[in-house]
């Protein structure tokens, strides 16, 4: 294809001057990486600069049915490969069914891509596994308009440690076995601190067993009615995060301190209060709150108005600009009244909340509009942090005399902005937690949070929490040892070289390396306290969805499972997928809802057999009326009859009359069933037996199952 215009003369050569490779040689090494740039017929390019190190910009593109696109990156002084996309679109614009290679098969291609373009950084790096308890990326099998992508993480190490953030990625293409992107991530002047001495991998496991966890109440239920849910104990991460120094043995706190953290592969919510979680809902419309109102349980408007500014004077000149009527999501099934007011100039704003049954003062907030002088403008700071919890106690105290007994102090929260210098924070104001206690166990979504102005010690904000509800009491539950022991099964301590960059740098922010342990897996579930089983941040056990099975090997359905394991299609606890046992119909009515209910699909445990029935007949893969029992072996004839309804071709297949079933025993299958019988011979979901018969009785072993399935989602 004919160049385009690239950089202006000076600039390429300014860029020849200070680096080694030209636009030519870039052109010839993208070339030689993807020879398919040939099928493009546009081409464009730039050069950038950061920091001293250059960089060309190449892209290829062609308009059209047949159209797509490659983007490259190249380094300017080396002729290494940052970054490489491809796209390219689909002969029939879209993609449908299971994708033809499976993620084992593109992660070989993967491997001989980085370590073709890439060998000196791929020889330090070592695959980023997936972990057996994480959910994977599920793509919609129909429908389409872009092709499954496997995407695989080969982490830089040194001395065998990971680095954080230094990796090569690759993306390779399942419909095609092709590279589909490749992008390097690379510290150039890498400089990590000597592993020598570090503390070992049991020892961080017994401070993460003594300091870790901790008992807490957590709540689950609906937030906008009473439904009768309560509370449970649960084990969760204490704070939401677990970063252990590994050549010191300190936890480390990553909201404090010079530095904060990059964690490779972290994520909170362990910890996480669960009112922090809730979407927060619109308010009520104007002809609700009357509706409400006239109900004579709640404080009309007027009402609660009087009791807000009563329990929360106002400075003079504040005007009412605004109330409504909304869930309490705090307390399931209650309401509460919400007041803003403003003064005249607009620059205080004042909102405060009581409970709309009783009028009691859940909170209030102060927000002074500050011009960017003002803001930006250090302030004074008069109170400390000691000062500032004593004002917040006293004043839950004076709120709440009887609950301020029963709260423990949890974190201090700095207000700190761009004012901030390094060593010298000077917070505007501090916002201090406080949770409840109940039986001697915490329950961080109640409690109270109080906001102190740093300069003059006014309570600028105030939030009260609180649920009069039972609580089951903390007996009957695993031990915290053996807590943190299941917890670690699932997430185990990762030794990785941590990226930190200074909170308030004074020069170029050049990263730091901490070796650290941290908790690895996502997501960071918590533990039921009764039975050890993972939840899910909706209270539901966590299954683990990825499977690498041990037997399986040489089994002919080998290929076809692992393609629906894959897709998180099947999965098995133990590591075994029994492909020679009789498939239930329970366990096949999962995969194919599984297949179908691609937004938002959960695995559901063995107890739900009525609501997976009930999803199937949703989903149209099961009729209304029929009659389905969870733990029976499927029979063929009910293997066809799902797999045609689950590919939208049931309603017609109703249609038996229509069809001719030419197999030895087709008087053994009704009309009724004649027509899905046949369907699914003619799509090649099922396969005759044995001297031309369909078999409908003959039962279906798990591996079947898994080829019959797949076939159905690869038929085109």
């Amino acid at each position: 294809p004919a160049l385009a215009a690239g950089p202006a003369p000076a600039v390429a050569a300014a860029a020849a001057a200070q680096n080694k490779v030209t636009l030519e040689q870039a052109i010839r090494i993208a070339k030689k990486a993807y020879p398919g740039v040939g099928r493009f017929d546009e081409f464009s390019s730039d050069y950038n600069e950061y920091e001293g190190r250059g960089v060309w910009e190449l892209r290829w593109s062609k308009e059209g049915g047949a159209g797509g696109s490659c983007n490259m990156t190249i380094s300017a002084a080396t002729g290494e490969i940052i970054h490489l996309g491809i796209w390219q679109s689909s002969p029939s614009g879209r993609y449908s069914g299971m994708p033809a290679y499976t993620r084992a098969q593109a992660q070989a291609v993967a491997e001989k891509a980085a370590r073709t373009l890439l060998p000196e950084k791929f020889a330090q790096c070592r695959l980023v596994p997936e972990r057996p308890f994480e959910e994977p990326i599920i793509f919609p099998l129909k429908d389409r308009t872009y092709p499954v992508v496997y995407t695989f993480t080969f982490a830089r190490t040194v001395k065998g440690i990971p680095v954080t953030g230094d990796e090569i990625r690759v993306g390779v293409n399942a419909e095609t076995g092709e590279m589909q992107n490749f992008n390097v991530n690379w510290e150039d002047k890498l400089d990590v601190p000597d592993p020598a001495g570090r503390v070992s991998a049991d020892r961080a496991a017994a401070i993460f067993t003594g300091q870790g966890l901790e008992l807490a109440y957590a709540y689950y239920g609906p937030r906008d009615r009473d439904t009768g849910e309560r509370p449970k104990l649960v084990y969760q991460v204490k704070d939401g995060n677990f970063i252990l120094d590994a050549l010191t043995g300190k936890v480390l706190d990553p909201n404090e301190g010079p530095y904060y953290l990059d964690i490779g592969g972290y994520g909170g919510g362990g910890g996480e209060p669960m009112y922090s979680r809730v979407k927060q809902e619109e308010p009520l419309s104007e002809a609700k709150q009357a509706a409400v109102e006239k109900l004579g349980r709640l404080l009309t408007a007027d009402q609660a108005q009087a009791k807000a500014e009563t329990a929360c004077p106002l400075p003079d000149g504040m005007q009412l600009t605004s109330k409504n009527l909304m869930a309490n999501w705090d307390v399931p099934g209650a309401k509460v009244w919400n007041f803003s007011y403003s003064n005249k100039e607009k620059k205080l704003t004042i909102e405060i909340r009581v409970d709309a049954a009783t009028g009691e003062l859940l909170g209030f907030s102060t927000y002074e509009n500050l011009g960017p002088e003002d803001y930006l403008k250090k302030p004074e700071v008069k109170v400390g942090e000691d000062q500032a919890r004593k004002i917040a106690e006293d004043y839950i105290k004076h709120q709440q005399p009887e609950r301020a007994g029963q709260v423990v102090f949890r974190r201090c929260n700095k207000e700190i902005g761009p004012w901030a210098k390094r060593g010298d924070e000077s917070p505007r104001a501090y916002s201090l937690e406080y949770a409840r206690l109940v039986n001697g166990v915490v329950y961080p979504a109640n409690g109270f949070n109080v906001t102190v102005n740093a300069t003059t010690g006014e309570v600028t904000g105030y939030s009260m929490r609180w649920w009069d509800t039972s609580f089951p009491a903390p007996a009957g539950l695993i031990d915290k040892a053996k807590a943190a022991s299941l917890y670690l099964e699932k997430h185990p301590l990762a030794l990785e070289y941590a990226r930190a960059f200074e909170r308030y740098p004074d020069g170029p922010d050049r990263p730091k390396y901490f070796l650290v342990y941290h908790l690895s897996g996502w997501p960071m579930g918590v533990l039921d306290a009764k039975t050890g089983r993972e939840l899910d941040s909706e209270g539901k056990p966590v299954a683990g969805r990825k499977a690498e099975f041990t037997d399986i090997a040489g089994h002919p359905a080998a290929k076809d499972i692992q393609l629906l394991a894959d897709q998180g299609i099947v999965s098995a606890e133990d590591g075994r997928f029994r492909p020679n046992d009789r498939i239930t119909g329970g366990e096949l009515l999962a995969w194919l809802v599984a297949s179908a209910d691609r937004d938002g699909y959960r695995p559901l445990i063995k107890e739900d057999d009525k609501q997976l029935i009930e999803r199937a007949r949703t989903l149209g893969i099961i009729a209304a009326g029929e009659d389905i029992k969870a733990a029976s072996p499927v029979t063929r004839l009910q293997a066809a009859r799902w797999l045609v309804n689950s590919q939208g071709f049931g309603p017609l297949a109703r249609h038996g009359e229509i069809f001719s079933l030419e197999t030895a025993d087709a008087a053994a299958v009704s009309q009724a069933d004649r027509g899905c019988v046949a369907a699914a011979l003619a799509m090649g979901y099922l396969t005759p037996q044995a001297g031309g018969r369909f078999g409908p009785e003959g039962t279906v072993t798990r591996g079947e199952a898994a080829s019959m399935l797949v076939r159905a989602l690869t038929a085109k």
